[in-house]
């Protein structure tokens, strides 16, 4: 298998058995949306994902606008609000970042692992809060701010993971984790909006 069929089969896996999207019925919608030419755009991008705006090879707004089209063309089929649109869109986003970093190899397979093994130690509630808090400032244009006990919660975390107080890792964690934060958010305000309902 090539690489960019290894990347494709990896991809494809990773979207279609989402963890994320438990508990917020109907944003499944997007990832079921999503057809073969869509998958292998998605994997192609995903090779050069970063978080770098002054990367000419950046694909983070191509990237985007493949989940954007996806949650409108969900949105009309399944008749959402405007603010349940927004949110879903937060999801994929998040769920499409969060994928692309992790095939981008930003971090190791063993990174990666560590990371997961590690969130799943616990619930990690202040980590999360601190994640989403961080998040929010910049979707709201806000650089974001935090306190010395925040930063304690994000080295502790470090710690534990394994990676000691490497900054440029724990850089990359912290982009990673700011993926799934983001997807934390959507799925859990969108599930709030259609309960509501």
């Amino acid at each position: 298998m090539t690489v960019r069929g290894k990347a494709l089969a990896g991809l494809g896996a990773l979207l279609l058995a989402w963890p994320g999207a438990a508990g917020a019925a109907g944003l499944e919608c997007m990832a079921q949306s999503y057809g073969a030419e869509e998958l292998a755009e998605i994997a192609a991008l995903s090779t050069r994902f970063s978080f770098d705006d002054s990367d000419p090879q950046s694909t983070g707004d191509e990237l985007s606008q493949i989940g954007i089209e996806a949650a409108q063309g969900c949105s009309g089929a399944n008749g959402w609000s405007e603010n349940e649109l927004y949110y879903a869109m937060l999801f994929e986003l998040g769920r499409l970042s969060e994928a692309a970093y992790r095939l981008a190899g930003h971090l190791t397979a063993g990174q990666l692992r560590a990371i997961d093994d590690t969130l799943a130690g616990g619930e990690r509630v202040e980590l999360w809060t601190l994640m989403e808090r961080a998040v929010i400032a910049g979707l709201e244009g806000r650089e974001p701010q935090s306190t010395p006990e925040e930063d304690f919660v994000l080295g502790s975390f470090l710690m534990t993971a394994g990676f000691g107080d490497d900054e440029a890792v724990g850089t990359k964690v912290g982009e990673l984790l700011g993926t799934m934060a983001l997807w934390r958010i959507g799925r859990r305000e969108f599930a709030w909006l259609a309960q509501g309902e």
